[in-house]
This record gives structure tokens, sequence and C-alpha cells, in this order.
């Protein structure tokens, strides 16, 4: 898999909601046995053997662990915190220990302050790979990036005053490194690209939503993405006298639109886009054109609009090529149909007779 570096709909992410099913999550791994308990097996009377749950001995790890988890449940979050903190410091190679920093994290977190937390989640996804923690950390850094791409602010001081839109791109990128392939990797990529997309960073939005394409092939908004994509190449194409490429991605993009989602290509007007993008091309070659004629550089003006009839005969641009050509003496009348206008364009834009001289005028101003 690669790595990356949603649209309009933007999601107002409140603090309530955001922490609700942190809440309940912790609710959650306070009631399960498997960290707060151990397990024997006994033998029945029928002659099989039955799994049961034995409670720590107090004061042992398991023990200590699972009063700073049931203060975490009962939204104690100060007293979960010193808990957790206290239990690391005593127990630093424990088997738990993923467990208590995810314990110290979300009670930090869970108490308004998902920047710091963060560190302690860090933690576990750089030391503990592979561990039930390590997966729920990548969940939490996840839900993190999200409200900080729309909005959430950093505190400071106890103050909300810090945008923290470098992390956010940072964490979202982080989880798909982490955990290539899933569907929390493939949320991520999608956050990525609506996060450039509305942030107006084309160029970037082009990467993440190609890398999500080529990583997620068979992901349900593919055909959503793809519009987004054609789209943010339309928008990184800044005008005629800037690199074209934006242009020509976007028309392979919509070529391979049409093959795969041809109702979806028809819905968003494929055939007046691609206008579109010719006629926004041939403004550009019109452009390259005056700027030689500007430049004394007849001979490679003539090539350019010739190239442009060529490529565009119908487009306004063309038309304004043609009537350059016949102003500078290049064609020596004006057929009517526009592919005859390309024949005699090209039959004269060799002939040596033809070369006007270059006076400056308003049609001949630096374009570029």
């Amino acid at each position: 898999m690669k790595t990356a570096v949603h649209t309009g709909r933007q999601t107002t992410v409140t603090l309530r909601s955001l922490l609700l099913p942190i809440v309940t999550a912790c609710a959650v791994l306070a009631t399960a046995p498997a960290y707060s308990q151990s397990t024997d097996r006994t033998l029945t009377g029928s002659g099989e053997w039955e799994v049961v749950s034995v409670d720590p001995p107090l004061g042992s790890p398991e023990s200590d662990l699972a009063e700073a988890r049931e203060a975490l449940a009962d939204r104690h979050y100060g007293r979960a915190r010193k808990l957790a903190d206290s239990w690391i410091k005593r127990y630093p190679s424990h088997g738990l220990v993923p467990e208590a920093y995810l314990i110290r994290a979300d009670a930090i977190y869970l108490n308004g302050d998902p920047y710091k937390a963060l560190f302690d989640y860090e933690v576990i996804e750089k030391q503990y790979p592979g561990t039930e923690a390590f997966q729920i950390a990548a969940e939490r850094e996840y839900e993190i990036a999200t409200a900080f791409a729309n909005g959430k602010r950093r505190k400071f001081w106890g103050m909300a005053l810090f945008d923290a839109y470098a992390e956010a791109e940072e964490l979202l990128i982080l989880v798909q490194e982490r955990l290539p392939g899933s569907k929390l990797a493939q949320n991520a990529g999608r956050t990525l690209g609506d996060f450039y997309y509305r942030r107006r960073e084309m160029d970037l939005a082009v990467i993440a939503y190609d890398l999500y394409l080529e990583n997620h092939p068979r992901a349900d908004d593919r055909s959503e993405v793809m519009r987004l994509l054609i789209s943010a190449h339309l928008a990184s194409a800044k005008g005629p006298a800037f690199d074209p490429s934006g242009l020509y991605e976007a028309k392979l993009r919509l070529d391979r639109l049409e093959r795969e989602f041809p109702a979806d290509a028809q819905q968003l007007g494929a055939d007046g886009l691609r206008t579109r993008i010719d006629e926004s091309d041939a403004q550009r070659m019109m452009a390259d054109a005056k700027w030689y004629l500007n430049r004394k550089d007849p001979v490679s003006s003539r090539f350019v609009i010739k190239r442009l009839l060529r490529r565009y005969p119908e487009s306004a641009a063309a038309h304004e090529g043609y009537e350059m050509m016949v102003r500078y003496g290049w064609i020596k009348e004006a057929p009517e149909a526009p592919d005859q206008r390309e024949d005699q364009a090209t039959n004269t834009a060799d002939d040596p007779q033809a070369e006007p001289p270059v006076q400056a005028d308003s049609e001949t101003s630096d374009n570029q």
C-alpha cells in the first residue's frame, strides 16, 4: 500500500459528540474480564473442562489496574490518570503496560485535552504493535485527527488557542501507514483528501485521492472520489500561463469515470466538462502563440497556432488564431470550414514568403 500525504460536507464535531463513543468504550473495558480477572479451568462432573474467572488478588498489578479502569468508567478522570501513572512507574515491564498507557491517555482525552493524550497514544503505537491497545489507540488518533481537521483547536494554558491542522495531516498519514488495508486506513485516506480539498490545496488533494483510489479499488465511494479527483485536477490548472498537466490529467480521469461509471459521468456532465477542458487548453496554446510573437519569433508562433487548429479546430481560440494568421499573411484566404482552415494553415506554415514583419500591438502583449 502507498501512503497518502470530506468535500464540502464538513463535519462539525463538538466535544460531547466526539467523546461519547470513548466513554462508552471505556465502560465496556471496565466490565471486561480479560484484564481485571485471570482465568482457570476446572473439570466438571460431566467430564468437560470449564473456563472460570478468578478475581486477581488485592494489591496485585491486575487488581491495581482494574481500579484505574473503574475510575475511568466512572468518569473520575483525574483519579484514573493518577492511578495509571502510578501503575506505569511501579510495573514498567508488566504485560499490561499498553493498557495502562491507554487508560491514562483516555483519561487525559476525556478530560478535554486530546492533544496531550496523543503522547501516550503514540507510545502505544510505537512500542506495542500487535496489541489490542495498538488498534484502540489508532482509532483514538483517527478521531482526534478528524476533530483537528474540522477546526478543533489545541489547548494552551487551558485555552483553545491554536489550530492543529498540521497534527491532523500527520495523524491521518500515520494511521494509513500503521494499518494498511484496514477500514480505518481507508477512512483516514478519504478524510485526508477531503481535508486538502476543503483547504483548496489541490495539488495535495490530487495526491491523496489518487492514492485512495489505488489503495482501495473496491471502495463504495470510488465514483465520488473519482469525481473529486477530476475537480481537483481542474482546480490545479491555474490558467493559460501555467502548467497544463492538470487539464490533461482531468481529461484522462474523466475518460476513466465514463468507462467505470457511465451513469455518474453523464450526471456530472462529461461532454460539457470535456469541452471546457479543451477550450482551456486551446486558450493556453493561443497565449503561447502570442508570447512567441511578442518575442519576435513568428515561426514558433505560427507553429503553435497550426497545432492549435489541428487539435481544437472548433474552439474559440482556434477562430482567434485563424484570424491572426490571416492578419499577418500566413494564409491567403478564409475558407469557411474549420478543417479547411487547418489545411491551409498547415500548407502555408512553411512558406518562407509568408513571413510577416513583427509589429508590436495590443494583440502581442506579454501573456507570460
